[in-house]
């Protein structure tokens, strides 16, 4: 049976002598594991390879604050960890986002009451504190926002062409549904409800395989302009609505501007989708490059990362175009990414290289998001 004494405390503050009490404080009660650190950054890669059973916080920290850093370790461990917030201000502890951490959250006040504090940390170990509700974590960087809007208004086509209709033609809401829902064909619902609409949700997907129906999409859509025939759905008419027109020349438009290389390009290359890719993130910790070459194995150091790139400082240098493998390891993800070196800085003290990621496995894809959402949130 572990001896919850045996357990790991970790403390983050940048005040060096609270560090010592407290740190002394749970020593002198019998806690055989007691470790600290004076930032957020020293303290997040700590905990990039192991995970304490207890956290200590300080809300107000270098470069950062306890509250991002616990949300940020919070996306790495998928295992619940007790944090305690401290600080001198005791207006936090009416904004600790409580609900939004997976573990047991307190908050004590500076100076701390040690008899109460170790006194929690003892329930917590005990395992009789209460849990918190867990939270979405909600992806971070953002489409670029002419395709949003685009999208957007593409989805709910079908909702302003009623409109327009209610505008131009002067019939009621209610008039205009009731002929709206007795389609019935198959060919006149998808025109009406579908087609737009899926156009936009296939313009957002910005992968490989939704750009060709996208495509294929809007070429329908011209064929169903130029192919209309009088007084018939929807627009009972000699000719398309101004609305309509608006749309076929808008299609047009949007078919010839996503056959230009450079807009096309992000559909197929996963590299060229910077609000997935976002920017790199510091974070200094060992990995094995093994440059597929030459068979070479160079113990290294990942500098920056981010969604599909890496920089990586060597031993020795590479060249542009070298086909790498990229492993390394934090807490219990281990990655093994094959990648191409695209950039290199060299200098005599220095050997760094720029590495893109070619496809990467699923399961590497979400913890490397993990990873990244959590260092965006640590670094904001």
């Amino acid at each position: 049976m572990v001896n919850p004494k045996d357990k790991r405390i970790l403390i983050i503050d940048d005040d060096e002598a609270f560090l010592f009490l407290l740190s002394e404080a749970f020593k002198k009660k019998g806690f055989t594991n007691v470790e600290s650190c004076t930032s957020a950054e020293e303290g997040f890669r700590r905990i990039l390879f192991e995970r304490p059973d207890i956290l200590f916080l300080d809300i107000i920290l270098p470069e950062s604050d306890g509250f991002k850093l616990g949300l940020a370790i919070d996306i790495i461990h998928e295992k619940k960890i007790s944090t305690v917030f401290l600080s001198a201000d005791k207006r936090f502890e009416s904004v600790v986002p409580i609900h939004k951490y997976k573990g047991n959250v307190k908050f004590f006040g500076k100076p701390v009451d040690m008899d109460k504090l170790i006194s929690h940390t003892e329930e917590v170990f005990a395992g009789g504190e209460a849990e918190t509700v867990t939270r979405d974590v909600k992806k971070t960087f953002k489409k670029p926002l002419a395709v949003v809007i685009v999208g957007l208004l593409l989805i709910l086509e079908p909702l302003i062409k009623i409109v327009f209709f209610r505008v131009t033609m002067g019939f009621s809401f209610a008039t205009i549904l009731s002929n709206v829902f007795q389609i019935s064909g198959i060919r006149e619902l998808f025109e009406f409800w579908v087609l737009f609409p899926l156009s936009g949700i296939m313009l957002l997907n910005i992968r490989k395989w939704p750009y060709f129906i996208f495509l294929a999409l809007q070429a329908y859509a011209v064929y169903m302009h130029i192919t209309y025939m009088e007084f018939t759905w929807p627009y009972s008419a000699d000719f398309p609505h101004f609305s309509s027109l608006i749309l076929l020349v808008f299609s047009l438009a949007v078919i010839v501007y996503f056959l230009i290389p450079a807009v096309r390009r992000p559909y197929f290359n996963p590299h060229l989708r910077h609000w997935e890719n976002g920017p790199g993130f510091s974070i200094d910790i060992p990995c094995i490059v093994v440059n597929k070459r030459t068979d070479e194995f160079m113990m290294s150091t990942l500098k920056t990362i981010s969604q599909y790139k890496a920089r990586v400082s060597l031993p020795a240098r590479v060249t542009r175009g070298d086909s790498v493998l990229v492993n390394f390891t934090f807490y219990s993800f281990n990655f093994s990414l094959l990648g191409k070196v695209d950039e290199t800085y060299f200098s005599e003290q220095n050997h760094e290289a720029g590495i893109s990621f070619n496809t990467i496995q699923y399961g590497d894809k979400v913890n490397m998001r993990r990873l990244i959402r959590a260092l965006h949130i640590l670094k904001s």
